[in-house]
């Protein structure tokens, strides 16, 4: 079995930003580092611990992501329940929400 690694790619300042906007839409770091051309995680967490500029936008960026999650949770739970798969079930509920 052979185990294919990609090669490290440096940490620029476009793909920074890149990494940040992503973070702040609610993308997971893992999914972000799969992308073709972007750094692995690990370089991502050894540029945190290195550069204090990206840090301070990674934390940002980070709250950001939060407030996201949060509002996604927040539509999802005001989102109408999903109906039983099944007609008769599907009726035997509403016929149960339409008692008096």
């Amino acid at each position: 079995m052979t185990i294919k690694r990609r090669s490290p790619v440096e940490v620029t300042l476009e793909m920074a930003v890149e990494v940040c906007r992503r973070l702040a839409e609610g993308e997971a770091l893992t999914v972000i580092c799969k992308t073709e051309g972007m750094p692995n995680v690990s370089t991502v967490y050894r540029h945190l611990r290195d550069d204090p500029e990206f840090r301070e936008l990674y934390v940002i960026a980070r709250q950001d992501q939060a407030h996201t999650l949060a509002n996604e949770i927040l539509e999802i739970s005001d989102a109408p329940r999903r109906r039983s798969l099944t007609p008769m079930v599907s009726f035997a509920s509403t016929a149960l929400e339409c008692r008096p």
